[in-house]
């Protein structure tokens, strides 16, 4: 295991609105404003990820409008008021205006889907008393069009018939009657100028509320776009251009692909150093636990009822020689090497760029959906800067419009009054006829303003109306109230993506802490398959950083002090190398103890106190210590070895020549007593030892030259300083550029087991001294250039993105609309239609008073003058 975690694969190297209408321009305010922020966000994490296309992730439109937005702000934010805004005023005079039920609140609350909203709407506007506290002035129009047609015919002198109050005689008004009609004047004169201020003051309202509506607007806009520092938030375009600069970073041929080749490839022998390290220990603990190895066999196979303890005791210290390669520097620089690789390999890039563009193309439509909606706020000439200049401009000029011609009006009657009471009649008795005349004028001209107020004051009135229903909603809005109307606005509101809305709603939009500047991926999460919640946040750190991380945190933790370990002087290594160097391989094979007690040849020799020794005898001919490594039997004792043994049988008679090649040592004896089955049995046992110390069935696992024939001697593996390459390392290239082991198992004798076990130490002080070298050279380039390459183009980027989605500005946007749209807006809409429509009753009241007063006046000239023509005078 240890051996395949540092043999990890590395990836090829790359190849290469408009508005139509006041009502609309403000309904699209309020509504975007409360959803889009909103469902918006939600949608742009919950989207899924599948294959796309690459994505044109900033047009010229969005920096043109961006450019605007900023502009636009300056200018806009210049105008506004920033005065204190009297909320609660606001939500007197809004729920003042929705009365005792919002009948838009209720419809969205009962509403399962977006359809049913206008149906409920619908019922309740049916209303006859909704329909007439919200349109009365319009009522009143249309009455006084009627009244004054049937008024305006008795103006006509054929008509005198139709007239009320007409006198057979003259009759003179009394002073009381004349103050009264001057007292009534002056009334109507004070609540004219009363509705004139209040009109003014109305449209004041309105122009700073659009205007503050404007400076928020305008500054949202550039705030979602290029982002902001105070909250601090990211930007969408900023996102965006990181986003693409990323893509197109994956593309073949990019700047960071061709700096990443140029590191992979110029790091390329640390993996083969730490590759052909791993194989070396592989090979040594597969050849160790060959069955031949661990239990030698005869020429034909059969057991020799031996065994290999060194073979055995090896396979833990190799194991920690592993771990110490594994977690080694050189490991941890092609971890790290491997994890950047992996990466960034052709199929993974792909990927990456799938994943980007699919996820990214949901906050492009969100990107664009702002844009669009919030354009005309910015755009010159616009309809919006149309609609913001008319409230400006017009908007005053029509209410001082309407006041000064009630106001000539009021002077008009003034006058008319005041001819009444200095000179109702000349000189000679006669009556004027300037009073009935100015009079006429003024109940006469007084429809047109009368009219006109009640008409635009109704229609501001119908306009208001929903916009108050609107409003209300807003400026009680919340995550509960969401919830409520969620089904209503088409919002999901049921599980993960309801909790999702409503921390959104109470952390972003709605929030009352002020100096909150709350994470959107922190809010926004998915579930993993044992249901646990993983916030967006994570996901993205993981799925973009975190192998990289891991693998950069384990080469640190590997480097340690700053300084690159040395592998060749690690215990573990030293440990394995020694017990290879200072141990033979002979002095650790044994005879199986329970083997030998079972051998019929061998029961003798076991039943002798002196002979019996043997069973602990190794295949070394002088007794060994072992070093670095317990004996088999515990402890430090020194291992016999063949010469004691061959001594104790050497005293039961005459000792012969060596009978083994391999071991001289070996001798059997011509037994003195041919009784003694204890001598024949021990010579039997010697001739076991020869049979394993002369079998050639041990198995010696050799590395192959490049023919793939010839053996290799990795021992004589050198550094070429004119080629700059490893020479003779036993490793074959194959067409892909990866270096590979090949090795063949040969037989071979004891000794030359014994042998090549031996060798493995001058190998292993090779590769490991090898892997050194590498490092030495290759960790900079690896700790320092591909970090800094990964931090530059992948780390520091997507970081950027994710820590700055933050929401800290919707909250000052969301209640400046509020504030200027609703409570400073629609408000000042409402004071300038209440205003017209005072004005239009004590216009009302105006010409009642100089209608009476005419026909009074009208009444006394036309009988004074049929009197005298009936005594035949003129006049």
């Amino acid at each position: 295991q240890a051996a395949a975690q540092v043999r990890r694969r590395v990836a090829d190297p790359p190849t290469q609105p408009s508005l139509q209408s006041k009502r609309v321009l403000c309904a699209a305010m309020s509504r975007r404003c409360t959803v889009v922020l909103v469902a918006g966000v939600v949608a742009l994490w919950s989207t899924g990820v599948g294959a796309a296309s690459a994505p044109a992730y900033i047009v010229p439109r969005d920096t043109e409008v961006s450019l605007m937005a900023k502009a636009k702000k300056v200018e806009m934010c210049a105008m506004a008021k920033n005065s204190e805004v009297d909320r609660e005023l606001g939500r007197r005079e809004i729920a003042n205006a929705v009365g005792g039920n919002n009948i838009v609140l209720a419809a969205l609350e009962k509403a399962l889907n977006q359809s049913q909203v206008q149906v409920f709407i619908m019922e309740d506007v049916k209303n006859p008393g909704f329909i007439f506290k919200a349109a009365y002035p319009i009522i009143f129009a249309i009455i006084t069009v009627i009244i004054y047609g049937i008024c305006c015919w008795t103006g006509c002198p054929c008509c005198r018939c139709c007239r009320a109050c007409k006198n057979k005689e003259p009759a003179a008004r009394g002073m009381i009657c004349k103050l009264t009609l001057l007292g009534m004047v002056i009334v109507a004169l004070a609540g004219i100028l009363a509705g004139g201020i209040t009109t003014i003051s109305g449209v004041g309202r309105s122009v700073d509320g659009f205007d503050n509506v404007g400076c928020a607007t305008a500054t949202v806009l550039d705030t979602t776009l290029s982002g902001s520092i105070n909250p601090a938030f990211i930007g969408l375009l900023p996102i965006l251009k990181t986003i693409d600069t990323m893509d197109q970073n994956f593309n073949n041929g990019s700047a960071m692909l061709d700096d990443f080749a140029k590191i992979i490839d110029s790091t390329k022998p640390i993996e083969d150093a730490v590759k052909l390290a791993s194989d070396v220990l592989a090979v040594l603990s597969e050849a160790l636990l060959k069955a031949d190895n661990l239990a030698p066999k005869g020429s034909l196979k059969e057991d020799l009822l031996h065994e290999c303890v060194l073979c055995k005791n090896l396979a833990g210290p190799i194991i920690t020689a592993n771990k110490a390669l594994s977690e080694g520097a050189g490991a941890a620089l092609v971890e790290a090497r491997s994890a950047v690789a992996d990466a960034l390999g052709p199929a993974e890039r792909t990927q990456l760029q799938d994943s980007l563009r699919a996820a990214t193309s949901t906050l492009v439509e969100f990107k664009v959906s702002m844009r669009d909606t919030f354009s005309g706020f910015v755009e010159e000439q616009s309809s919006v800067d149309k609609f913001q200049k008319i409230i400006k401009k017009q908007g005053v000029l029509i209410g001082l419009v309407f006041c000064i011609w009630a106001l000539i009006l009021v002077l008009f009657s003034c006058c008319g009054t005041c001819c009444c009471f200095a000179r109702e009649k000349k000189s000679d008795g006669q009556y004027s006829a300037t009073p009935h005349r100015i009079a006429c004028c003024v109940w006469g001209c007084a429809f047109i303003p009368i009219f006109l107020c009640f008409l635009i004051g109704g229609v501001l009135m119908v306009v208001s109306t929903p916009l108050s229903a609107v409003c209300d909603i807003m400026d009680r809005m919340d995550s509960t109230l969401l919830i409520d109307i969620g089904p209503g606005i088409g919002l999901k509101v049921e599980g993960d993506q309801g909790e999702m809305l409503q921390d959104i709603m109470d952390k972003c939009l709605v929030t009352q802490d002020r100096k909150s500047n709350a994470n959107i991926m922190d809010l926004v999460f998915s579930r993993k398959p044992d249901g646990t919640k993983e916030t967006t946040r994570d996901t993205m750190v993981m799925t973009l950083t975190g192998p990289i991380n891991m693998a950069f945190d384990g080469l640190s933790k590997a480097i340690g002090n700053g300084t690159m370990p040395s592998m060749g002087s690690n215990t573990g290594i030293l440990a394995l190398r020694k017990l290879l160097g200072k141990n033979p391989a002979s002095a650790f094979v044994l005879p199986v103890k329970d083997k030998i007690n079972g051998d019929s040849r061998f029961t003798a020799m076991m039943s002798d106190t002196d002979l019996r020794a043997g069973v602990a005898v190794s295949m070394a001919c002088a007794d060994t210590t072992p070093d670095g490594i317990e004996a088999p039997g515990g402890g430090s004792a020194a291992i016999p070895g063949i010469n004691g043994f061959v001594a104790k049988l050497g005293s039961r008679g005459l000792q012969s020549g060596p009978i083994s090649t391999g071991r001289p040592c070996l001798k059997q004896v011509t037994c003195t007593n041919p009784a003694d089955l204890a001598c024949q049995s021990g010579n039997n046992f010697i001739g076991l030892k020869a049979q394993v110390a002369d079998s050639n069935k041990y198995v010696c696992r050799r590395f192959l030259n490049a023919d793939k024939v010839t053996t290799c001697d990795l021992t004589l593996m050198f550094w070429n300083s004119v080629t700059m390459t490893w020479n003779n390392d036993c490793t074959i290239k194959d067409i892909s550029g990866k270096k590979n082991m090949y090795t063949k198992d040969t037989y071979c004798t004891m000794q030359e087991f014994e042998d090549y076990l031996k060798g493995f130490d001058q190998v292993m002080e090779k590769v490991f001294a090898r892997i050194d070298t590498e490092a030495g050279k290759l960790g900079p380039e690896i700790n320092t250039k591909l970090r800094n390459l990964v931090n530059t183009f992948l780390i520091t980027p997507a970081m950027s993105i994710i820590d700055g989605v933050t929401c800290g500005f919707m909250p000052i946007f969301y209640r400046a609309v509020v504030d200027g749209l609703c409570f400073q807006g629609v408000v000042g809409l409402r004071m300038v239609a209440k205003s017209y429509v005072v004005l239009s009753f004590f216009m009302v009241f105006l010409a009642i008073i100089m209608y009476t007063f005419w026909s009074f006046a009208v009444s006394n000239y036309n009988a004074y003058v049929d009197a005298l023509k009936k005594s035949g005078g003129s006049h």
